[in-house]
């Protein structure tokens, strides 16, 4: 990966102030801010796509001084700043949560990648490369891996739901945040498959759905929670968020808040 740091900095500034009996001196501490401080950018090509990705990981700040191994939440439409990877940054920073967390960038390829079929060689792209590879320069538990979506993102979490096996396990939790649910029939052939290939044992497993009661996907996520609910898995454990009372584009940050104090119990 090539990789450009945006590290801990701290500037010193003299300012020196004149007068017409002589001058003095003082000295400013210019401190860059801790989200900025605790966050990588960092590229990572994928065989599995073809596609660059920028990925950004964001760390807490006791982590250069501690050893243990951390929850780690993976977030698309990982932007480093204006959507999901700043909001949910935001709110571990506020919350004091000690987790890591990775920002997965579109590179352009949103449609594409978090639909299907194309579904299926983005979700390789994360458990057979990206993942592999952050876990062995990151502290991570490699059993408190979280998949988080909105939108189209949300439904590539759904499917990513479909596509873990109970022998190889990428993710414990999935969090899908008004997902339109674009491949039902596509996505009704994956959900058979896990079915059988888990005997309706997912054990240890969280899925979240939120959805936006206003201009949402709302009976969308309703469906496809429902759908989920009747199959009776032992061990996953089903949240439905209440509908929150927004817009499609505005329901990520009520709606990943709760989510986050679910899922580290705050």
């Amino acid at each position: 990966m090539k990789k450009y740091i945006a590290g801990f900095l701290v500037l010193s500034l003299m300012t020196a102030c004149g007068g017409g009996s002589g001058g003095g001196g003082s000295n400013t501490a210019v401190v860059i801010p801790t989200a900025i401080a605790n966050t990588k950018s960092t590229t990572f090509l994928s065989k599995s796509t073809g596609v660059l990705y920028p990925i950004n990981v964001f760390v807490p700040a006791d982590y250069a001084t501690t050893s243990d191994a951390l929850p780690v939440l993976f977030t698309l439409d990982g932007e480093l700043s204006g959507g999901p990877f700043d909001d949910m940054r935001r709110r571990l920073m506020e919350d004091g949560t000690r987790a890591i967390l990775i920002g997965v960038a579109t590179a352009g390829h949103r449609d594409f990648d978090y639909l299907l079929p194309g579904a299926l060689d983005f979700y390789k792209f994360l458990s057979n490369e990206l993942i592999p590879s952050l876990e062995t320069e990151y502290r991570i538990n490699p059993r408190q891996r979280t998949l988080v979506g909105h939108s189209f993102g949300a439904d590539f979490v759904q499917t990513a739901l479909t596509l873990d096996r109970p022998e190889r396990r990428f993710f414990a939790n999935f969090v899908a945040v008004d997902g339109p649910v674009r491949n039902p029939d596509e996505n009704a052939i994956l959900e058979n498959a896990m079915f059988q290939a888990s005997a309706g044992k997912m054990p240890d497993t969280t899925f979240i759905f939120a959805s936006a009661g206003g201009a949402g996907f709302d009976k969308d996520v309703e469906a496809a929670y429902q759908k989920m609910l009747g199959r009776n898995y032992q061990g996953l454990n089903l949240v439905r968020l209440p509908t929150y009372k927004t817009d499609h584009p505005s329901v990520f940050v009520p709606a990943i808040t709760d989510a986050l104090h679910l899922l580290f119990k705050k």
